[in-house]
């Protein structure tokens, strides 16, 4: 699946295949909202959320390295260390 497959799917579709699917990357904060970062397959996803409400605000996806710039401190490599 590419990014404009994903795109094109309903909502619903994109959040089952982000939970089953998707790699947990990394996490950050911005003003009120939590931002949690995923990789699945060759594109990105992020999840916005507030802390206080669970519920997802906004999902957005993109496949661009320069976007996942604000997780670069938070994402750590040690797993990937021999």
């Amino acid at each position: 699946m590419n990014l404009e497959e994903y795109r094109s799917l309903p909502e619903v579709t994109q959040l089952g295949l982000l939970h089953a699917c998707a790699v947990y990357l990394a996490k950050r904060r911005q003003g009120k909202f939590y931002i949690h970062l995923y990789q699945l397959e060759g594109f990105y996803i992020e999840l916005c959320f507030e802390p206080d409400n669970p519920k997802m605000k906004k999902l957005v996806c993109f496949d661009s390295t320069d976007l996942i710039e604000p997780y670069l401190d938070k994402i750590s490599l040690s797993n990937l260390l021999i």
